[in-house]
């Protein structure tokens, strides 16, 4: 389980590097046309804002799908979620208390 989780930190990693570059890569795309006076330092800039804000969303949806898949394989493997874990040591808890309170009878 811990494998597949950290090659899906791994891909998540790569896909992030990957619009990060992107942008970069935009702005320096960018410096020539306004050096050549094709676009202006304001249009450029809300260019690579906007290259950025979908650069965000575009990982936040990565993200979103790659723990709902995480999800769906560790399911599929039958293991439990956290939220799972944590009620099952609550009922466990709470069987032993009465079973402590039974043996004191």
């Amino acid at each position: 389980m811990k494998m597949a989780f950290s090659h899906l930190k791994k891909g998540i990693k790569i896909g992030m590097k990957a619009a990060h570059s992107t942008a970069r890569q935009l702005e320096s795309e960018l410096r020539p046309l306004i050096k050549a006076g094709q676009l202006t330092a304001q249009d450029a800039r809300a260019l690579a804002g906007e290259a950025r804000k979908l650069g965000a969303k575009a990982g936040s949806k990565a993200i979103a799908a790659a723990r709902l898949e995480a999800k769906r394989f560790a399911s599929s493997m039958g293991y439990m979620s956290k939220a799972e874990g944590d009620a099952l040591k609550r009922r466990i808890a709470e069987l032993e208390k009465k079973l402590k309170a039974k043996k004191r009878r």
